[in-house]
């Protein structure tokens, strides 16, 4: 079973995450992606956190690390609708630049070139 609903928009995979991204779920999460990033089809990937719950530092890290080998592999990692309390963990970490963030669907479809 897929951790994430994952749909294509143009040159864009998206994945929904309606889960927590704590420890006991980071690594089918993170394994997931990294199958992802065999399929040369797309440039972006869309990660949907608009249902996210609870983020611990293990989440936290299986983002950083999968958004450094999404950029590895020449693709762009996005974040769409992520949560207050998630911005809140980016900023205290100094992570918020590290990251492209869409707050809405309409804002990730004015800026991709889909």
């Amino acid at each position: 079973m897929n951790p994430a609903k994952t749909f294509r928009l143009g040159s864009a995979l998206v994945l929904q995450y309606n889960n927590d991204l704590t420890h006991e779920l980071c690594q089918p999460f993170k394994e997931y992606l990294e199958t992802l990033l065999t399929v040369e089809e797309y440039q972006h990937v869309v990660v949907n956190l608009s249902e996210m719950g609870a983020i611990d530092e293990s989440g936290l890290h299986v983002l950083v690390h999968v958004n450094s080998r999404i950029r590895g592999h020449g693709k762009t990692l996005y974040i769409l609708s992520p949560p207050r309390h998630f911005l809140e963990i980016l900023q205290k970490k100094q992570l918020l630049r590290f990251f492209n963030l869409f707050r809405n669907e309409d804002d990730m479809l004015s800026s991709l070139s889909l």
